[in-house]
Protein backbone atom coordinates (compact mmCIF):
# COMPACT_ATOMS: atom_id res chain seq x y z
CA UNK A 1 0.00 0.00 0.00
CA UNK A 2 1.22 3.51 -0.71
CA UNK A 3 2.82 5.34 2.23
CA UNK A 4 0.22 8.13 2.26
CA UNK A 5 -2.60 5.58 2.52
CA UNK A 6 -0.74 3.75 5.31
CA UNK A 7 -0.41 7.06 7.17
CA UNK A 8 -4.12 7.83 6.69
CA UNK A 9 -5.20 4.45 8.08
CA UNK A 10 -2.74 4.67 10.96
CA UNK A 11 -4.01 8.16 11.87
CA UNK A 12 -7.57 6.83 11.93
CA UNK A 13 -6.95 3.73 14.05
CA UNK A 14 -4.13 4.79 16.39
CA UNK A 15 -6.38 5.37 19.42
CA UNK A 16 -8.56 2.33 18.77
CA UNK A 17 -5.98 -0.47 18.72
CA UNK A 18 -3.48 -1.56 21.40
CA UNK A 19 -0.28 0.50 21.35
CA UNK A 20 1.89 -2.62 21.27
CA UNK A 21 0.13 -3.73 18.06
CA UNK A 22 0.82 -0.54 16.11
CA UNK A 23 4.19 -1.63 14.60
CA UNK A 24 2.73 -4.94 13.42
CA UNK A 25 -0.32 -3.16 11.99
CA UNK A 26 1.86 -0.65 10.15
CA UNK A 27 3.93 -3.47 8.67
CA UNK A 28 0.79 -5.33 7.55
CA UNK A 29 -0.52 -2.13 5.96
CA UNK A 30 2.74 -1.59 4.10
CA UNK A 31 2.50 -5.13 2.66
CA UNK A 32 -1.21 -4.83 1.78
CA UNK A 33 -2.44 -4.13 -1.75
CA UNK A 34 -3.88 -0.68 -2.47
CA UNK A 35 -7.35 -2.19 -2.90
CA UNK A 36 -7.46 -2.90 0.85
CA UNK A 37 -7.59 0.84 1.57
CA UNK A 38 -11.28 1.02 0.66
CA UNK A 39 -12.15 -1.82 3.04
CA UNK A 40 -10.07 -0.33 5.83
CA UNK A 41 -11.64 3.10 5.34
CA UNK A 42 -15.14 1.73 5.78
CA UNK A 43 -14.53 -0.69 8.66
CA UNK A 44 -16.54 0.02 11.81
CA UNK A 45 -14.31 0.24 14.88
CA UNK A 46 -15.51 0.03 18.48
CA UNK A 47 -14.93 3.34 20.24
CA UNK A 48 -13.05 3.04 23.53
CA UNK A 49 -14.76 6.09 25.16
CA UNK A 50 -18.16 4.65 24.29
CA UNK A 51 -17.09 1.28 25.70
CA UNK A 52 -15.97 2.91 28.97
CA UNK A 53 -19.25 4.87 29.27
CA UNK A 54 -21.31 1.75 28.61
CA UNK A 55 -19.28 -0.21 31.16
CA UNK A 56 -19.67 2.53 33.78
CA UNK A 57 -23.38 3.27 33.34
CA UNK A 58 -24.83 0.00 31.98
CA UNK A 59 -22.11 -2.51 32.86
CA UNK A 60 -24.31 -4.30 35.37
CA UNK A 61 -26.54 -5.33 32.49
CA UNK A 62 -23.63 -6.47 30.28
CA UNK A 63 -24.28 -3.81 27.64
CA UNK A 64 -20.55 -3.11 27.27
CA UNK A 65 -19.90 -6.75 26.38
CA UNK A 66 -22.78 -6.79 23.90
CA UNK A 67 -21.32 -3.65 22.27
CA UNK A 68 -17.88 -5.24 21.94
CA UNK A 69 -19.35 -8.41 20.46
CA UNK A 70 -18.88 -10.76 23.42
CA UNK A 71 -22.49 -11.94 23.44
CA UNK A 72 -21.83 -14.93 25.71
CA UNK A 73 -20.07 -12.84 28.35
CA UNK A 74 -22.78 -10.18 28.03
CA UNK A 75 -25.49 -12.73 28.81
CA UNK A 76 -23.44 -14.21 31.66
CA UNK A 77 -22.82 -10.75 33.11
CA UNK A 78 -26.49 -9.89 32.78
CA UNK A 79 -27.57 -13.05 34.60
CA UNK A 80 -24.73 -13.46 37.10
CA UNK A 81 -23.27 -9.98 37.60
CA UNK A 82 -25.41 -9.48 40.70
CA UNK A 83 -24.00 -12.67 42.25
CA UNK A 84 -20.54 -11.07 42.42
CA UNK A 85 -21.96 -8.15 44.44
CA UNK A 86 -21.00 -5.71 41.70
CA UNK A 87 -17.35 -6.74 41.58
CA UNK A 88 -17.51 -8.13 38.03
CA UNK A 89 -19.17 -5.00 36.54
CA UNK A 90 -16.69 -2.78 38.40
CA UNK A 91 -13.63 -4.69 37.19
CA UNK A 92 -15.07 -4.82 33.68
CA UNK A 93 -14.94 -1.01 33.51
CA UNK A 94 -11.15 -1.34 33.30
CA UNK A 95 -11.06 -4.52 31.21
CA UNK A 96 -13.68 -3.88 28.53
CA UNK A 97 -11.96 -0.95 26.80
CA UNK A 98 -8.81 -3.05 26.37
CA UNK A 99 -10.96 -5.82 24.93
CA UNK A 100 -12.52 -3.32 22.49
CA UNK A 101 -9.06 -2.28 21.28
CA UNK A 102 -8.02 -5.92 20.89
CA UNK A 103 -11.18 -6.69 18.89
CA UNK A 104 -10.49 -3.69 16.63
CA UNK A 105 -6.98 -4.98 15.92
CA UNK A 106 -8.35 -8.47 15.21
CA UNK A 107 -10.92 -7.04 12.77
CA UNK A 108 -8.27 -4.99 10.96
CA UNK A 109 -5.94 -8.01 10.82
CA UNK A 110 -8.75 -10.13 9.42
CA UNK A 111 -9.43 -7.60 6.67
CA UNK A 112 -5.73 -7.34 5.85
CA UNK A 113 -5.26 -11.11 5.80
CA UNK A 114 -8.19 -11.39 3.38
CA UNK A 115 -6.57 -8.72 1.21
CA UNK A 116 -3.33 -10.68 0.93
CA UNK A 117 -1.26 -8.78 3.48
CA UNK A 118 0.88 -10.60 5.98
CA UNK A 119 3.17 -9.63 8.78
CA UNK A 120 6.74 -9.80 7.57
CA UNK A 121 9.41 -8.80 10.07
CA UNK A 122 11.81 -6.09 8.99
CA UNK A 123 15.12 -7.15 7.54
CA UNK A 124 16.23 -9.47 4.77
CA UNK A 125 14.46 -12.78 4.37
CA UNK A 126 16.53 -15.83 5.27
CA UNK A 127 17.62 -17.78 2.20
CA UNK A 128 20.23 -20.29 3.31
CA UNK A 129 18.81 -23.75 3.89
CA UNK A 130 15.29 -22.89 2.74
CA UNK A 131 13.62 -24.42 -0.30
CA UNK A 132 11.06 -22.43 -2.28
CA UNK A 133 7.47 -23.21 -1.37
CA UNK A 134 5.20 -24.05 -4.31
CA UNK A 135 2.24 -21.76 -4.87
CA UNK A 136 -1.12 -23.09 -3.68
CA UNK A 137 -3.49 -24.24 -6.36
CA UNK A 138 -4.76 -27.33 -8.11
CA UNK A 139 -2.44 -30.23 -8.68
CA UNK A 140 -0.52 -30.06 -11.98
CA UNK A 141 -2.47 -31.53 -14.85
CA UNK A 142 -5.88 -31.18 -13.20
CA UNK A 143 -8.41 -28.40 -13.55
CA UNK A 144 -11.96 -28.05 -12.22
CA UNK A 145 -14.75 -28.20 -14.77
CA UNK A 146 -17.66 -25.76 -14.50
CA UNK A 147 -20.66 -27.21 -12.72
CA UNK A 148 -23.15 -29.07 -14.89
CA UNK A 149 -25.99 -29.00 -12.40
CA UNK A 150 -26.57 -27.40 -9.02
CA UNK A 151 -24.34 -29.66 -6.87
CA UNK A 152 -22.13 -31.75 -9.13
CA UNK A 153 -18.66 -30.94 -10.38
CA UNK A 154 -15.98 -33.03 -12.02
CA UNK A 155 -12.23 -32.93 -12.27
CA UNK A 156 -10.81 -33.70 -15.69
CA UNK A 157 -7.33 -35.15 -16.23
CA UNK A 158 -5.72 -32.84 -18.79
CA UNK A 159 -2.59 -34.96 -19.18
CA UNK A 160 -4.39 -37.74 -21.12
CA UNK A 161 -5.14 -35.60 -24.20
Amino acid sequence: MQPDKVAAVMARVTGDVPKESLPALQNMLANAPDAAFVSLSSVSLKSTPVTICLAFFLGGFGVDRFYIGDIGLGVAKLLLGWATFGIWPFVDIFVSYRKARKKNFENLSLILSGAGASYAPAGPAPTAGYAPVPAPGPAPGYAPVPEKSGRESEVVDLTEE
